[in-house]
C-alpha cells in the first residue's frame, strides 16, 4: 500500500512537473513576444516621428518660398508698372530718346518696360544655386524667341492655367536637375499703355491685345534642397529643447 501511494505521489510530481514546464515555455513565448511588439511598435512609431518630421519641415519650407514668390513677383511687377508710368511716359515726349528692346546698340534709347523687368530678372538670379527670376509668353517679340518663350510643360502649364485664371497663382514642387524645386507664376496682364504700345509697334507679334489680356507670366524658382536640411535641424532642435524642458 506505501509503495502504491509513493507511485502516485511520484506520478503527480512528474505531472505537476512537466504542466509548470509547459507553463513556463508558453510565458517565455508570451514574454518573446510582448518584446518582440514592443521593439516593433517602437520601431514603427520611430519611423512614423520621422516622417512626420520631414512632412512637417516640407510644409513650412514650401510655405516659406510661396510667401518669398508672392513679394518678389509683387517687386518685379512694381517696379515694371513703375518704370513704365513715371520714366517711359516722360521721356517718350522727347525727341532723341527711344524706348525699345534693343536699347544697348542705340545712343539715347532706353529699354522698353518688358525688357527692363527681363533684365532686373536676369540681374537677381543664381543660376549655380538654381534661384531664377523670369518672364516669358507664347507672343515673344523676335529678338527673345529662343529664350523669351516657354522652355518646358510647368510653363506651358503656367500660362494655360494663368490665361484662364488671371488672378491666381500656379506653383509646383518638383525635381530639377536632382534638387528639389519651387516654382512659382503669376500672370502679367496688359494695362492700357501696354496696349498702345504693343499693338503700334512693327515687330510685335500680336497686335490685337486688349486691356486685362494676358500678356505673358512672371516666374519665380527657388532650390529648397538646402532651406530643407535647414528647417529640419531646427525642428529637431527644437523638439529636443521641448523634451528637455519636459513639454
Amino acid at each position: 500500500m506505501p509503495g502504491k501511494y509513493l507511485s502516485g505521489l511520484k506520478r503527480l510530481y512528474t505531472s505537476r512537473k512537466e504542466s509548470f514546464s509547459k507553463l513556463g515555455k508558453l510565458h517565455r513565448v508570451f514574454l518573446d513576444n510582448i518584446v518582440t511588439s514592443l521593439l516593433a511598435l517602437i520601431v514603427i512609431g520611430f519611423g512614423v516621428g520621422i516622417i512626420s518630421s520631414y512632412n512637417l519641415s516640407f510644409r513650412l519650407v514650401e510655405s516659406q518660398a510661396e510667401q518669398f514668390a508672392r513679394v518678389a513677383v509683387r517687386t518685379l511687377n512694381t517696379a515694371r508698372e513703375t518704370y513704365s508710368k513715371q520714366v517711359v511716359r516722360r521721356v517718350q515726349a522727347r525727341e532723341n530718346v527711344s524706348v525699345m528692346a534693343k536699347y544697348h546698340t542705340v545712343e539715347g534709347a532706353i529699354p522698353n518696360p518688358a525688357t527692363y523687368t527681363i533684365e532686373v530678372g536676369e540681374a537677381l538670379s543664381d543660376r549655380t544655386q538654381g534661384m531664377l527670376f523670369r518672364l516669358y509668353s507664347d507672343y515673344p517679340f523676335p529678338n527673345r524667341i529662343k529664350t523669351g518663350g516657354p522652355q518646358d510643360s510647368f510653363e506651358w502649364d503656367a500660362l494655360e492655367y494663368l490665361r484662364k485664371n488671371p488672378t491666381e497663382s500656379f506653383h509646383k514642387t518638383e525635381h530639377i536637375n536632382n534638387k528639389l524645386t519651387f516654382r512659382y507664376a503669376e500672370a502679367i496682364t496688359m494695362n492700357a499703355s501696354c496696349v498702345a504700345c504693343h499693338n503700334t509697334l512693327a515687330k510685335s507679334p500680336r497686335k490685337d491685345w486688349k486691356i486685362g489680356d494676358v500678356r505673358g507670366v512672371v516666374e519665380v524658382t527657388q532650390p529648397l534642397d538646402s532651406i530643407m536640411l535647414i528647417a529640419r535641424d531646427g525642428l529637431r532642435g527644437r523638439l529636443k529643447s521641448k523634451k528637455a524642458n519636459g513639454g
